[in-house]
């Protein structure tokens, strides 16, 4: 009941009706005598006469019917069609697009910050993995003494790429009181992409703590995105198929019943019409022949 307003928004609109022509080759059944179905294209060259996609839509809007049924929480789609058996299958068309539209365009508010939580948690693992890595070179290739006590230091991250501290990272660093043991250790790496002259224990300090901030923000990255895909699960656009669209079994339209009875209330009303105004002309007539 909640998702029937947008259900119908998206079944009633141009960019379904597109779809589903161009995937389903309607021009045949729209146009037949305009359409040249093996060759696929229009028999007249003359662009004036060829309908455009708007006149299009509007004529497969016209052989459809949705119907919200609030009551019993249900949307009807109705087709008509001179072929029954394309009737059926273009009301099964518009409900296998409708899926695959939902799927591949519905962005919900929880679903872009599902998304954007997705990307944030693969950047910090790959940051995470990269620290770790730098930490266990450090320890491979340096030893920590007062024999060497200072080492120059490349802070580049990327060789063509330059990164900030994500927002998230602030975050932590101020939640935790870490803010001010970053900020000493940064001062001492900024200045350029090789920094001279930087104590070992100090960089020492500034990679174990850069790694545990990472695996901080890893945990806190990783219930958000448990939490984000719980509220997506909330807002999506759900239905479920009662009934697939098929060949009906008995003739649907036009109404034979109500062209019968139709006809037979035109037929007396214009047969009493006829003899009220034949009774009154020759009434006319024979007034007219007696004052002569």
């Amino acid at each position: 009941a909640s998702s029937s307003p947008q259900l119908m928004a998206i079944l009633q609109s141009r960019t379904l009706a597109e779809r589903v022509i161009e995937k389903y080759g309607l021009l045949a059944h729209l146009y037949p005598q305009l359409w040249d179905e093996k060759n696929k294209k229009w028999m007249t060259d003359n662009l004036a006469q060829t309908p455009k996609m708007e006149d299009i839509v509007d004529g497969l809007k016209a052989r459809l019917k949705f119907k919200d049924d609030k009551k019993n929480q249900l949307i009807k789609v109705y087709a008509y069609m001179l072929n029954p058996k394309i009737s059926a299958d273009l009301v099964n068309a518009y409900i296998h697009e409708l899926s695959l539209y939902i799927n591949e365009n519905a962005f919900t508010s929880s679903k872009r910050n599902r998304i954007f939580v997705e990307e944030q948690l693969e950047r910090n693992k790959a940051d995470l993995l990269e620290a770790g890595k730098e930490l266990s070179n450090f320890y491979v290739t340096n030893k920590v003494s007062n024999v060497i006590p200072k080492m120059d230091v490349d802070v580049r991250v990327g060789k063509n790429e330059k990164r900030e501290m994500p927002t998230a990272d602030l975050k932590i660093l101020k939640t935790n009181g870490l803010q001010s043991k970053f900020d000493q250790v940064s001062e001492k790496l900024k200045g350029g992409q090789v920094v001279k002259d930087v104590p070992q224990r100090v960089y020492l300090q500034y990679l174990t703590l850069r790694v545990q901030l990472l695996e901080q923000i890893n945990t806190f990255l990783s219930q958000q995105y448990e939490m984000t895909k719980i509220e997506e699960s909330k807002e999506d656009l759900k239905f479920e198929v009662i009934d697939w669209a098929r060949v009906p079994e008995r003739k649907f339209r036009p109404e034979r019943l109500k062209i019968v009875m139709a006809t037979f209330l035109m037929s007396f009303f214009l047969a009493g019409f006829y003899v009220f105004f034949r009774e009154y002309w020759e009434r006319a007539g024979q007034e007219k022949r007696r004052d002569a």
